[in-house]
């Protein structure tokens, strides 16, 4: 694999088109290289997120023109599909994929683009359909990709009318989803070591929803959520319960309510006051009435913290009752 390079760090399988002398055009043996080592990275356990990067000044500027020209039509059926393995390894992908792209994404650099969950560009990155300037038609999947990213109308606009998307212009239509100055590979690489360090599973798993959601109907989708939150559930029990640790203590940081505190539902009268510091509800006493819904005293808590709202303890009673403080 002389021009694709593969690494796995930290959890990020890392696929580099590495043939900068050329803008990492794609001929028959880089394709089927792209193929192997993207299929690699996807079925090593250690990777759990996929950043796709390229040397040098551009991303891929597409199909080898100069080789496509000394070599016979089938030769350019033979790189297509060769790129399609990758298209269909990366859609099909569990795990997230983040892209950075410089410079030109043309023709199937367009495509690779649209194949990421991620896309971090430049200002100056340029999004190029380039298949009708040179008599082609679309590869890459981008007839069905594209489409899905930007809409019928604006897909067309690329693919039939040629336009070319920069920066900002991609991050408007939403090719694009993070614009940086300069080098965008060390953006993209901190945002799937983000992915690497959470629940990059289910974070796969919404990938594949959000990537199949024209594919079934709405039913049948709401079956497969229903499973795959209670998977997730299941496989991710410790960040939820960091999460609920960090709020809690969060909890215990903040002191004292003033007069004037909404409540969240209809409520007047005098009332006993219970303080609630995460999931722990403490018995207090009357502390204050509460007039047209609105304290008319401060209420400090007796754990440290703010009281950050104020909430009915039931949600119902509109004359009197228990109220919870919620300390934060």
């Amino acid at each position: 694999m002389n021009h694709i390079r593969t690494v796995v760090e930290d959890g990020i399988g890392i696929l580099e088109l590495a043939r900068p002398e050329v803008g990492n055009a794609l001929d028959l043996p880089t394709a089927r290289d792209l193929s192997a080592a993207s299929r690699s990275l996807l079925a090593d356990p250690r990777v759990r997120v996929l950043l796709v990067q390229a040397a040098g000044d551009h991303f891929c500027v597409g199909g080898d023109v100069g080789a496509m020209a000394a070599h016979p039509p089938a030769w350019c059926t033979d790189v297509a599909s060769a790129v399609h393995e990758t298209v269909l390894a990366l859609h099909d992908a569990d795990r997230v994929v983040v892209a950075a792209v410089q410079g030109a994404a043309a023709g199937a650099g367009l495509s690779l683009a649209l194949l990421a969950d991620l896309v971090v560009a430049t200002p100056t990155t340029r999004f190029v359909p380039a298949w009708g300037r040179i008599g082609l038609t679309p590869d890459g999947g981008a007839s069905w990709l594209l489409p899905r990213a930007v809409g019928a109308r604006r897909a067309a606009a690329m693919l039939v009318g040629g336009t070319v998307l920069d920066g900002p212009d991609a991050l408007a239509w939403g090719v694009a989803t993070e614009l940086v100055d300069g080098d965008p590979r060390p953006r993209a690489r901190a945002l799937a070591a983000s992915v690497a360090e959470g629940g990059w599973r289910a974070a796969g798993t919404t990938r594949r929803l959000a990537r199949t959601a024209w594919d079934v109907g709405l039913a049948d989708r709401l079956v497969e959520e229903a499973a795959a939150v209670g998977a997730a559930r299941a496989r991710n029990g410790p960040l939820l319960d960091a999460w609920s640790s960090r709020r809690r203590q969060r909890s215990r940081d903040e002191s004292v309510a003033g007069p004037g505190t909404p409540l969240r539902a209809p409520f007047a009268g005098t009332v006993t006051v219970h303080v609630a510091v995460g999931d722990d509800v403490a018995a207090g006493a009357t502390l204050a009435t509460v007039e047209a819904m609105k304290l008319d005293a401060p209420l400090t808590s007796p754990h440290d913290g703010t009281v950050a709202a104020v909430l009915v303890g039931d949600g119902q009673r509109a004359d009197g009752g228990s109220v919870v403080l919620v300390v934060r």
